[in-house]
């Protein structure tokens, strides 16, 4: 479940709590949560946020003589600044309330963890070129990113430390060098991943189609491409039927019926109608995978977005994280330089480029459906 570090805690040994069951150890179990005494991406405290609770290990009375005399809390030695009763009742009164509070999002924790640790498995890179946006080392190296996932309301990526990628314009790309003589920068993006996501958790027969747009498209009688994906995502956005209008330049009248035909295909009406059943009772609702949505809106469209936007972050770092697995295991010397989003980028030697396009031309997923990607060699 999580562990709490010795350093923060003062103690020679991790405290190991698993289930009901506590027990100490020098090693740091993997896949697990850790108390640290921080909010860093990974930690217990950071995956509360992400579930809406609040629970502190720390005393107020000790955090504000820490905050007083400056003394960063993950480095206090907590049980040297209580009584060892004091201490004892601390940890236990916190460990009983930590599995009251993440009840309902345990078995959400191992794919929290899994993202944390796919998401922050980027290597440092260099530039061919001066960019003022990034920051280097006196070695030309930039800054490791660290990525957050419990930040936003819907689990999309945010940059907590390094360069921020996800907001830079797409040219810095082939400004990157490889670190490889022979290599290449190489971008792995998902074909039409939300929507692909939608069709999956739908269990419509159209999630192993090549191009869901056109395929979608004909079913609803539309056979002009860009149309089609422009009324497929602002649908799956939660546009009005105004704006579909104006952006498809399709009238009411001819739009309504194809409207009715992707509400079946994707179980729209279902699935919205369960989110507000749990929405009404908990305040909040559940993505596919179980990750607690807190919705700014209970607007059915939006309702529907959040839903879908969140569960395709999981469904992506799902197979990004099978994909890097399998680099690994291969011995590749491939590297993950960032994430943007449905993308990845990876500093590849030449010689390994078209292994890496085979084996990434299909990433399995937690939903037990392999996603085509495209690798495109941007750098």
């Amino acid at each position: 479940m999580y562990y709490i570090d010795k350093d923060f805690l003062g103690t020679k040994e991790h405290v190991i709590v698993s289930g009901t069951e506590i027990s100490f150890s020098c090693a740091v179990p993997s896949g697990t949560l850790i108390e640290n005494g921080t909010s860093l991406p990974g930690t217990l405290q950071a995956y509360l946020n992400l579930i809406g609770k609040e629970r502190s290990l720390v005393p107020p009375e000790v955090r504000e003589s820490c905050d007083v005399c400056k003394i960063p809390i993950d480095l206090i030695g907590l049980q040297h600044l209580l009584r060892p009763e004091e201490f004892a009742t601390e940890l236990a009164e916190f460990n009983h309330d930590i599995k009251d509070l993440i009840a309902d999002t345990f078995h959400y924790i191992s794919m929290y963890v899994t993202n944390v640790k796919t998401l922050n498995s980027c290597v440092p890179f260099t530039l061919k070129h001066r960019n003022t946006e990034i920051k280097t080392t006196s070695l030309g190296y930039t800054h490791k990113i660290t990525y957050d996932t419990s930040v936003t309301k819907t689990g999309r990526m945010s940059v907590t430390s390094g360069p921020n990628v996800l907001t830079m314009q797409k040219q810095f790309k082939s400004d990157i060098a490889s670190r490889f003589d022979d290599g290449k920068i190489v971008e792995i993006d998902y074909s039409s991943l939300e929507p692909r996501v939608a069709l999956a958790i739908a269990g419509s027969e159209f999630v192993e189609s090549p191009d869901v747009y056109s395929t979608l498209g004909d079913v609803i009688e539309i056979h002009d491409r860009s149309v089609a994906k422009q009324l497929i995502i602002s649908f799956l956005y939660g546009a009005g039927i105004k704006t579909m209008c104006r952006l498809t330049e399709l009238s009411e009248s001819n739009l309504t019926p194809k409207l009715k035909k992707l509400k079946k295909i994707f179980k729209q009406d279902l699935i919205v109608e369960n989110i507000k059943g749990t929405l009404g009772s908990l305040g909040y609702f559940y993505n596919h995978a179980g990750r607690p949505i807190f919705p700014t809106s209970d607007r059915f469209g939006v309702l529907f977005n959040n839903f879908c936007q969140s569960t395709a972050v999981d469904v992506s770092l799902s197979g990004f994280s099978h994909l890097l697995s399998s680099i690994y295991d291969s011995n590749m010397k491939a590297r993950p330089i960032c994430f943007i989003h449905d993308a990845v980028l990876l500093d590849v030697p030449g010689t390994e480029i078209a292994v890496l396009k085979k084996m990434s031309e299909k990433l399995p997923t937690y939903l037990g459906v392999d996603f085509p990607t495209k690798l495109t060699i941007v750098g």
